[in-house]
């Protein structure tokens, strides 16, 4: 088996691989490491505090589940 390991910037969506025409036509295994966390934009995470609150239920919750659990 023949393995390299390299380091590269990303600047899109490829990644330049270095003397790639050994790996041409096989069949490859790709690990992604980052040093660092990578996150989330926050444009695509979801703020619930606009819902906080709104839910008014007056039922048991333990009974509604026992419920639930005997209609399987």
């Amino acid at each position: 088996m023949y393995a390299m390991e390299f380091e590269t910037d990303v600047r899109g969506q490829y990644i330049k691989i270095p003397d790639y025409q050994k790996f041409k036509f096989k069949h490859v295994k790709v690990v992604l490491m980052a040093k660092e966390t990578v996150e989330e934009p926050e444009a695509k995470r979801y703020n619930f505090d606009d819902l906080a609150g709104k839910l008014n239920w007056n039922g048991n919750a333990v009974s509604i589940q026992r419920k639930m659990r005997n209609e399987w």
